[in-house]
């Protein structure tokens, strides 16, 4: 969801803002600093992540064009983010932006509904690294990387994945080959072709939705 600000709000948000332009692989910040900014993208892709001992780091989640992050847990981040492409950004001092909110109800409104939207994410997450089928797990990545991409002007069906395969099988819990299995047989059954690099588009939409774990049950029959 889009913050519907009035132009003043604009400015005074504006006003306490600041840009930043990273190239792909940036760290922009580690799980327990300080979290003194909170940022927005307003171009290119962020990925959230958790470092594991030992292990492959846990993908949290991949953040599109005008989702806010960087909120904090008890004055620190809960996650470190990085860029996964060349990402445009809007940086506000978290105390700054706090005073802001307290002073304007409609963008206090508008953090909340984000917030509420990242928690949906979040739960999607979790059904889909719940289910043993692959393809359900992808068919589910694809569906959510959708409803993320669906604010940005792109043909419809279509999906852009620029993500590397190693983030996607991270985010999913699943090995890189197990997660390309996922993929081929949802091409195999011309569920999902692909359209360019990094690009898929989703060619049977009703055939689709039946491999959604999340589906309403009547569509899964």
């Amino acid at each position: 969801m889009q913050l519907r600000l009035s132009e003043r709000q604009k400015t005074h948000l504006e006003q306490i803002s600041s840009t930043q332009w990273l190239p792909a692989w940036t760290h922009i910040y580690g799980r327990g600093d300080p979290a003194t900014w909170v940022y927005q993208v307003l171009e290119g892709v962020v990925t959230t992540f958790r470092e594991v001992p030992n292990q492959r780091p846990h993908v949290m989640g991949f953040l599109f064009e005008r989702d806010m992050f960087g909120l904090a847990v008890n004055g620190t981040y809960a996650s470190s983010a990085r860029a996964v492409t060349r990402v445009t950004l809007r940086r506000a001092p978290a105390d700054r932006l706090k005073a802001l909110v307290r002073r304007e109800p409609e963008v206090e409104f508008g953090l909340v509904c984000k917030l509420t939207a990242a928690v949906r994410h979040a739960q999607r997450h979790v059904i889909a690294v719940g289910r043993h089928s692959p393809l359900e797990r992808v068919a589910m990545f694809i569906s959510m990387m959708e409803q993320a991409q669906a604010q940005i002007d792109q043909p419809a069906d279509t999906i852009d994945l620029p993500m590397t395969a190693s983030d996607i099988a991270d985010f999913l819990r699943l090995s890189p080959a197990a997660m390309r299995r996922g993929f081929r047989e949802l091409e195999r059954q011309s569920i999902i072709v692909p359209e360019a690099p990094h690009r898929i588009r989703i060619r049977d939409r009703d055939a689709f939705n039946r491999r959604l774990p999340d589906a309403p049950r009547y569509l899964q029959t």
